[in-house]
């Protein structure tokens, strides 16, 4: 069994020493934080990759808005990892997406690609954006996506963004919730209860 990180940045009310004053702070996704881009409804979504130009707009804008901030990493577990491209081939447990829990568009063969893109041509007029090559604002057709038979039984689904707050950038929503297995905090966070916001 394989895990990926996935991250997030809490944001919280600090006193002096810069600690959270309440006893509790919330881990959720970054779905609020982004109000040009439309988010799944089905899943949380996290950051994903190392050097994500979303978790320094994330923490810069805490401090705008009077908050302080630490970044939260949550482990997902994922099942098989695949290292080549996947495409649709469940005979196949080191290529096929049928095999594993985590799907990244970047890593998708063009059938794979294809079915996904079906979805955004059947939603979305024409020249709207240039998704699948740039990032996208209606990541909610996700939810359309985790619905298809070939795509139902993934955990974590990995894409590019365009947001008009920090520009594109790779987020992955997390469709199963019993894959989150763990989560670590910053050292503010040492001794508070950090309570997992669910998506009503």
């Amino acid at each position: 069994m394989s895990k990926i990180n996935l991250t997030t940045v809490v944001w919280f009310q600090a006193g002096k020493d810069g600690r959270p004053i309440g006893p509790t702070v919330t881990l959720e996704g970054i779905e609020s934080r982004f109000p040009s881009v439309k988010f799944p409804e089905k899943g949380i979504t996290f950051l994903y990759g190392h050097r994500n130009p979303g978790e320094a707009y994330l923490l810069r804008k805490a401090a705008e808005e009077g908050y302080a901030a630490s970044i939260a990493t949550v482990h997902v577990d994922i099942g098989l990892w695949l290292r080549d491209k996947i495409g649709f081939d469940k005979n196949d447990p080191g290529k096929g997406i049928e095999n594993t829990g985590f799907f990244a568009l970047v890593r998708a063969k063009k059938e794979v690609m294809d079915a996904v893109v079906s979805v955004w041509t059947r939603n979305i007029p024409e020249g709207a954006e240039s998704f699948p090559k740039g990032g996208t604002r209606f990541a909610n057709l996700f939810d359309q996506v985790i619905e298809m038979d070939s795509f139902k039984h993934l955990k974590v689904i990995a894409y590019t963004i365009s947001s008009k707050e920090a520009g594109d950038f790779q987020v992955a929503t997390l469709f199963d919730l019993s894959a989150m297995k763990t989560a670590t905090y910053g050292n503010l966070l040492s001794d508070v209860q950090v309570v997992a916001r669910k998506r009503s």
